[in-house]
C-alpha cells in the first residue's frame, strides 16, 4: 500500500471521536478503513464546561482536558490501524 493518511475528528456532541484512514490512488481517495471511538462521559462533560462561559473552567482544567483528549486521539488512531492490520510507518500524516 502506498501511503495511508489518518483523519480524527469530534462533533459538536462531543459523543466519540470519528477516524479514518485513507489512501490516494492517482489523486483520489480510498477508504481503508474507519473507527468510532468513544468520548469517556468524565472527558465529554470537562470538555463542555470548558466550551461554556463558566466560572467553573480553569487553565488547569483545559491543560488536563488537552492531555486526556490527545491521549484518546492517539487510542482512536492506533485502534484504527490495528483493525485495518496497517503497520505506523506507513502512515503519512494524521
Amino acid at each position: 500500500m502506498s501511503g495511508a493518511y489518518i483523519g480524527l475528528m469530534s462533533g459538536t456532541s462531543l459523543d466519540g471521536i470519528d477516524a479514518v484512514l485513507v489512501t490516494f490512488d492517482n489523486s483520489r481517495p480510498r477508504l481503508v478503513a474507519s473507527h468510532s471511538h468513544d468520548i469517556p462521559r468524565q472527558l465529554r462533560e470537562k470538555l463542555k464546561l470548558l466550551c461554556r462561559d463558566s466560572d467553573l473552567a480553569s487553565i488547569d482544567m483545559l491543560g488536563e482536558a488537552d492531555c486526556e483528549m490527545g491521549e484518546l486521539l492517539a487510542d482512536a488512531a492506533n485502534t484504527l490501524l490495528s483493525s485495518a492490520n496497517i503497520s505506523h510507518e506507513s502512515v503519512v500524516a494524521i
